[in-house]
């Protein structure tokens, strides 16, 4: 599952470096390079999210919270989505308490079960990370 979680970390990576977010990129490479855990990158999987009632296919923009002059920012998310899988991709400094976190995953957590949650209702911004409701079939 590591493997996973750096792919995410690779595509956040291209995100900020692509589109100028003031997210401090150093951790994203050093994580890629070191074959490591960002450890402030988290993942939250389940069922995809629709657009007129069609599952969606690609990435969603990125919301994050305003950064400080001069600083970066503490919280962003952007989802990616292929059909029916969903997964909330959250970059979260330590404290950050975040509704979206909460089933959120980590390699830290030392497991492979995951929290499914369902996007499919979910079809504006999403509120700090805030999922859908949970439960039902995918």
């Amino acid at each position: 599952m590591l493997n996973v979680h750096l792919y995410f970390v690779k595509l956040f990576g291209c995100h900020i470096a692509g589109n100028g977010i003031p997210l401090d990129i150093t951790g994203f490479a050093d994580a890629i390079m070191n074959e490591k855990a960002h450890p402030c990158v988290y993942l939250k999987f389940g069922c995809g999210r629709m657009f007129a009632g069609k599952p969606m296919t690609g990435m969603s923009d990125m919301w994050l919270t305003p950064a400080p002059p001069g600083g970066t920012s503490t919280f962003a998310t952007w989802f990616y989505d292929v059909e029916t899988v969903g997964i909330n991709v959250m970059f979260a400094v330590a404290g950050e308490k975040r509704q979206g976190l909460v089933g959120a995953w980590h390699p830290r957590q030392g497991t492979t079960r995951l929290t499914m949650a369902d996007y499919r209702e979910n079809d504006d911004e999403p509120e700090e990370g805030k999922t859908a409701r949970s439960g039902g079939q995918c």
